[in-house]
């Protein structure tokens, strides 16, 4: 499956919540 529950948008507050949850759940964000 390829789809996301959660994208982030091109805005720089989505940004920083995108890079905390790709190192909070890291192994679940790899493909």
């Amino acid at each position: 499956k390829d789809k996301r529950i959660w994208q982030p948008q091109n805005n720089p507050a989505e940004q920083k919540h995108a890079e905390r949850m790709i190192q909070l759940w890291g192994d679940k964000f790899k493909k």
